[in-house]
Formats: structure tokens, C-alpha cells, sequence
């Protein structure tokens, strides 16, 4: 059973249409039920043929599947006899009148038709009916009144009075005042007075004061009750810490910036910052703020370095960096790696070459010296200078180019193919991780030939993805697709705002006053009273910005 009630009870008319049955309402006269049904009364409580009686057998079953139950002071009613009875009218179909062997009290009861196992009573409902309408509730005292009433009848109702029309309109000081006006202009018709040194008038508008005030108060609270609509920081911190969230002062965003070079050289943080680049828009890569910026004010968002007021080195050879893989083929970095091995070269050569890892040089090359008429040949010019100059406390951003199950390699421009430097449309733009370098170590591979650069980052930067480095390209070239993901290493950390220092500001006004005069060719000696002063900013919005903390990852430093 259920305690489900529905306004529209729809059911009923969907039983009816499709020719299926329940209990639509019961009749109790005493202790004679007639349960009427919604399509006429089961084959289960009639004869099997029409028209002959019930056999015993079937009569017994029958009274098996009618259960009463419920009742506080008179329980375990059961029914004892049942036949349909005749209705009033052709017009109407006959109910099932069922005879119980006592009458029960007060309180409600459950009448029930169920299935028999065994010839005995389940709890599941009989299967000719709807299990909504396989059971009713209903009482046995429905049409006794009752004898005992909770709240008499008071016979001398006091008469009521007309209550004053409210207008819920009056919000403010001019509505109060006419609206108290208005009312005793009705209670007082013979009080006219409107002259505002009036005692009366000045009660009515220290009234309407003191009602606009507690007006003015219920649209405050009001608006500051929901967060949707709360004006105020303190709201707001109060409704979070309703959730056990305590809200902070809020902060500006930080981000890394890859910086693209075509020169080494040393960039003063102090005297640059970046934009962000308006929609639809192609700035030069110098921009002018006077001339290029001010059109864009509303297009632009300004990031500044966070070097520590150290300047920053940009080298062309960290525009990108090959990650190293000991000529081994469809490697990966795996999830978690705290370490690399990166190409310090400017190509990756493959031939061996010893002498290529001996990078000893001396201030002067040793004198040739003659023996039995023959100069030694000189010795080998020593290989070029490294072109990384990464160190400890360096950024470098790993980053995908090309996804491994789409990439081949490029044969000639504008045939798709990945080329090892341009970034391919369907690579993952979320495999990009930045790391801050704790130990930088030089190393070689004598084998093939390259000189390297083994870097290593704490495990609050260990990469959260597995980065593929290199593998087989797609059908049909199956070709080997190497530099798959790469580092960059002239890595800024910026931070959103421009900071303005000494901005000036405007100066106080004085009090405005009027010269009087003290006497004759006196004049009174009037102070100066400074005024309401409140300056404003020539840029907006303020932001607060969290100090830079020396020396964490970069992990640490996006977590403000």
C-alpha cells in the first residue's frame, strides 16, 4: 500500500478504458459492506457459470481473499457471508455486499482483496485488480455524528470592524506621509490643519520618517537574506560560512607564459609587461600603449613578470627543446616522472663520437713542435659552445605537439603531416605541464654523438599525465614520428594587474564658507575646515595580489 493522494486521479478513468477493475468506493451500514467496483465485480467472488449458485468450495476460497484489517479497539474483523447485491437502478452496476462478524470502532480500516497459497491469505493483491485499487480504507461510524465537539460556538460574536484599506505600494517618506494623512482625514474628518509648524503635521511626518527608515531597513535585509542578491562582502563571507567555507580577500590569476625569441638576449621585467590579445585583432608584436592600447582599453588584459626584480635571460635555443630518447623509439614519459634527459644540441646528430663529450679547453693551444723534420697535425677544434643555459629555479613547460594516433610524418608543406615543430590541431592542449627545475647536470651519450642535459623537478610537479614522446605514425605510412612532445624553456611566470606606483592624487578641497564682518573694517577670522574629500583612481578595478613565495614549484605558485 501507499500513502500517494493525487489531485487528478486519472487512473480510474484508464482502468475503466481499458477494461481492467478495482475498488472504486465502499458502503458501510452497520456491519454490511457493498464494495463497488470500477468495471463490475470480479470473476473470483462469482459462480463460474452465470446465473448458478456458488459452491462451497469457491465460497470458502472467495471469503479467503477478503482481509479487513487495522482497528485499535476492535480488531481482527473478518467477513463471514457475501453475495452481490442488486442495484437500485439498470442504470447502475451491482456491488459486492460483504457481511462481517462484528462492527468495528472509530478508527480506520483497510479492506483488502488478495491471493490465496495454500488456501490461506498472502499480502499480494488479487490479480483481476489494479494493486492501487486492490484495497480501501474506510470506517465503520462514518454516518454517526459526532457527540463531542473541541471548540464551542460562541454566541455573542463581537461585531467587526471595517479595517483601513493598507496601500503595500507606500515604500518611502512622500507615500507614508499622504497614506497617514489620507487615513485621518477619514477618523479625524474635522482636523484640517496642514501648515507644517503644526504639532499634528509634525508627528505625521516624524512618522512617515521613522516608516521610511524601517522601510528602507526590510529592502536591506531583504536583498542581503540571498546570496543571489546580497550587495555586501560581509554578506556574502557570512552566507559561506553558513556552508563551513571561509571566504578569503579573493586574488588576481597567474598563469606561464611561453616567450617565442629570434635573439638571445636579457629582458628588464621591470619596464615590460603583456596583453592578451584582442578578438579579431592583429597587434604588432611592439605595441605603443599611447597609440595601439588606448583604442583596446576595454579588449586587453595586462599580466606582469614575477621575476623577483632579477631580469630574465631568453635564449633562442629554449624556444624548444627536444626531449631525448637514447635513440630508443615510441617512448613515453610516464605518469608521476620527476626527471628528464633533454637534447643539448642544436641538432640531434647520430654518429659516434668521443671527442664530442671531451669539452676540456685550454687558454692557448699548445705550440706544434718540430720533430725529425716533421709538425704534428693540429689538434681538433673544440665543439661549439652548449647552446642550454637552464639552471635550478627554472620553469619548463612539457607540452604535446601531436597526438600519437593521428600523426605521420609531413613530406612537403600543406599535406598534414606533422613536421616535429608546428603544434597539430587535435593535439591535447591539456597535456601541457609546467615544472621548476631543482638539479640541472650536464651529460653526453658518446654513442651517437650529442651532448645533454639532465634536469629534475620535485615531486609537487610531477607530471600528471603520460606524455608520449615518439611512435608509430598512422596507415598507410607507418612511419616512425619522433619530437611527438617537446619542452619550452623561456618560461615567465606573470601574474594579472598592472601595478601603478605613486599615482597622483587630487588635493583636499576646503570647506566652502562666506566672509562675515566683525565690525567696522574688521573682518572675522574664518577657519579652514577641510572638505568631504574623495578621490578616485584613475584605473579600476583593485585587486590584491599574493607575494611572491621564493623558491616553490610551480605547482605551489598557480595555488593562491
Amino acid at each position: 500500500m501507499t500513502a500517494l493522494t493525487c489531485r487528478n486521479d486519472r487512473r480510474r478513468q484508464l482502468i475503466r478504458e481499458r477494461s481492467l477493475n478495482g475498488i472504486d468506493y465502499v458502503d458501510v451500514i452497520g456491519t454490511h459492506l457493498c464494495v463497488h467496483f470500477l468495471t463490475g465485480i470480479p470473476a473470483e467472488l462469482l459462480p463460474a457459470k452465470k446465473g448458478e449458485p456458488l459452491t462451497p468450495d469457491r465460497k470458502r476460497d472467495a471469503l479467503q481473499r477478503i482481509v479487513i484489517r487495522g482497528g485499535r479497539r476492535v480488531k481482527n474483523i473478518k467477513a463471514v457471508d457475501f453475495a452481490p447485491d442488486e442495484p437500485a437502478t439498470r442504470f447502475e452496476q451491482p456491488c459486492l455486499g460483504i457481511e462481517v462478524d462484528k462492527e468495528g470502532d472509530f478508527s480506520t480500516y483497510t479492506l483488502c482483496f488478495v491471493e490465496l497459497k495454500d488456501g490461506h491469505p498472502t499480502d499480494e493483491p488479487m490479480r483481476s485488480l489494479d494493486p492501487r485499487y486492490a484495497y480501501i480504507g474506510f470506517t465503520f461510524k462514518s454516518e454517526c455524528p459526532a457527540e463531542v465537539d473541541c471548540q464551542p460556538a460562541d454566541p455573542c460574536t463581537p461585531a467587526t470592524q471595517p479595517q483601513p484599506s493598507i496601500s503595500y505600494l507606500a515604500k518611502d517618506y512622500a507615500s507614508f506621509r499622504q497614506l497617514i494623512l489620507d487615513r485621518l482625514s477619514l477618523i479625524m474628518p474635522k482636523w484640517r490643519e496642514r501648515h507644517v509648524p503644526d504639532i499634528g503635521i509634525a508627528l505625521v511626518e516624524l512618522l512617515a520618517y521613522a516608516g521610511d527608515s524601517l522601510s528602507y531597513y526590510q529592502d536591506a535585509v531583504g536583498t542581503e537574506q540571498y546570496l543571489d542578491t546580497a550587495r555586501q562582502r560581509i554578506s556574502v563571507r557570512r552566507h559561506a560560512r553558513l556552508v563551513d567555507y571561509a571566504m578569503h580577500e579573493g586574488c588576481n590569476a597567474r598563469a606561464f607564459l611561453d616567450v617565442q625569441v629570434r635573439a638571445d638576449f636579457t629582458l628588464d621585467t621591470k619596464d615590460v609587461y603583456f596583453v592578451t590579445r584582442p578578438p579579431n585583432s592583429s597587434p604588432p608584436p611592439v605595441l605603443r600603449e599611447e597609440f595601439d592600447l588606448a583604442p583596446l582599453r576595454g579588449g586587453w588584459l595586462g599580466f606582469e613578470p614575477l621575476t623577483g626584480g632579477r631580469p630574465a635571460e631568453l635564449r633562442v635555443a629554449h624556444n624548444l627543446i627536444r626531449i631525448y630518447t637514447w635513440g630508443d623509439r615510441e617512448c613515453c614519459l610516464p605518469k608521476g616522472a620527476t626527471c628528464a634527459t633533454l637534447l643539448d644540441e642544436t641538432a640531434e646528430r647520430d654518429e659516434h663520437d668521443p671527442g664530442r663529450c671531451r669539452e676540456e679547453q685550454k687558454d692557448e693551444p699548445p705550440k706544434p713542435k718540430y720533430e725529425y723534420g716533421h709538425y704534428p697535425p693540429p689538434p681538433p677544434p673544440p665543439p661549439p659552445p652548449r647552446p642550454l643555459t637552464l639552471k635550478p629555479g627554472d620553469f619548463l613547460i612539457f607540452e604535446e605537439l601531436a597526438c600519437a594516433g593521428t600523426a605521420f610524418n609531413s613530406c612537403m608543406p600543406g599535406d598534414g603531416g606533422f613536421d616535429g615543430k608546428t603544434t597539430q590541431p587535435d593535439a591535447d592542449k591539456t597535456h601541457r605541464h609546467v615544472v621548476r627545475l631543482t638539479n640541472v647536470a650536464e651529460s653526453c651519450d658518446e654513442l651517437r654523438g650529442n651532448r645533454l642535459l639532465e634536469v629534475e623537478w620535485s615531486r609537487d610537479d610531477a607530471l600528471p599525465f603520460p606524455l608520449c614522446v615518439s611512435a608509430i605514425g598512422t596507415a598507410p605510412q607507418c612511419d616512425f614520428v619522433p619530437n611527438l612532445a617537446v619542452a619550452r624553456g623561456n618560461v615567465l611566470l606573470v601574474d594579472h594587474g598592472l601595478t601603478i606606483a605613486d599615482e597622483p592624487l587630487p588635493p583636499v578641497p576646503p570647506e566652502p564658507f562666506l566672509d562675515v564682518c566683525e565690525g567696522e573694517d574688521d573682518l572675522r577670522e574664518t577657519p579652514l575646515l577641510p572638505g568631504r574629500y574623495r578621490p578616485k583612481l584613475r584605473n579600476a578595478p583593485l585587486t590584491f595580489a599574493e607575494p611572491l613565495a621564493p623558491g616553490a614549484s610551480a605547482t605551489a605558485l598557480r595555488t593562491q
